[in-house]
């Protein structure tokens, strides 16, 4: 699909969204969900996961991208970010890969659902940790027979597995996969700094984060299902974006988290502009082209 490139360069800071939802989450907590109409029929639903210590707000460039493209797109929250009320630290509530794959997600997707259309195809597009927690969505679906997505999607995403990282980066990893699990068990957070954000992210997804550097392998606390067989059991199309110069998402990682999806076709496709590892969601249109690209490949969506 061709993109009028100057022009949404231009739209991409003065986007807003056409609604913005408060979700009223089972623990008590609520969150934004915030939704950006088709500008013309709808083709499908795209629901964007935010990146770890980013607010759901700094996407608005992209899902403005896929409403001019046909889509209904919508942004949600992490647990923990951006307006999330949830809380961090000791005796808050947990907020795991698990939590967010089986609570948070669902009812995002749902809220969406009804109020843009039941039918219509969803593709999951996540940002670095949002991409590895909607794996564990489509593995959550798969081991309890559900619905699967139409198609996943993940943006500088990666599995932090130690050996997708050259060994300087993959020894960072490793060490902060020890320290941080024990700083979180003593304050119910690690400050997001580690990674590069700001405030605190909540122990237990730090926990099964730090599982997934040292073995590569879905196992998250509080699991109602087998999650591993899960992703085996999936057939979800899955595609993975690099971004030349991230060394937060190199090529090798991403090939790590596609390999989460053994069963599933799997794409990788890598964008040449340096756009770091999160500048592409303010300048979203290389990214864009490569998944309008691919999710018109698939033949899934409506319209075409």
């Amino acid at each position: 699909m061709t993109l009028d490139v100057n022009e949404m360069a231009e739209k991409a800071e003065r986007v807003s969204p056409d609604e913005v939802l408060s979700l009223e989450h089972s623990g008590g907590h609520t969150s934004e969900l915030r939704i950006f109409e088709s500008t013309s029929a709808t083709r499908g639903l795209v629901l964007i996961l935010p990146g770890i210590a980013v607010g759901a707000r700094y996407y608005d460039p992209i899902a403005a991208g896929f409403a001019a493209a046909g889509f209904t797109a919508a942004i949600t929250e992490l647990p923990a970010q951006g307006t999330s009320t949830i809380g961090v630290g000791r005796g808050a509530a947990p907020t795991g890969y698990h939590d967010a794959a089986a609570e948070e997600f669902p009812l995002a997707i749902e809220t969406l659902r009804a109020r843009a259309g039941q039918h219509l195809p969803l593709f999951l597009l996540g940002h670095s940790q949002g991409g590895q927690l909607a794996s564990y969505y489509v593995a959550r679906q798969a081991a309890l027979g559900r619905e699967e997505p139409a198609g996943l999607i993940g943006i500088a995403t990666q599995s932090p597995y130690f050996r997708g990282y050259a060994p300087k980066v993959g020894r960072r990893l490793r060490f902060g996969s020890v320290v941080m699990p024990l700083g979180g068990a003593l304050f119910g957070s690690v400050p997001a700094a580690f990674f590069g954000g700001e405030g605190r992210q909540p122990a237990r997804r730090i926990y099964d984060w730090s599982k997934l550097v040292r073995t590569g392998r879905m196992s998250p606390v509080g699991a109602d299902v087998d999650y591993r067989r899960g992703m085996d059991d999936a057939r979800v199309p899955a595609l993975a974006v690099t971004l030349e110069g991230d060394s937060l998402a190199p090529p090798a990682a991403a090939r790590y988290w596609l390999d989460f999806l053994p069963n599933g076709p799997r794409t990788m496709r890598h964008v040449t502009d340096d756009l770091g590892h999160n500048r592409w969601a303010r300048r979203p249109e290389p990214v864009l082209e490569i998944v309008l690209d691919w999710i018109d490949a698939l033949g899934l969506a409506e319209g075409r």
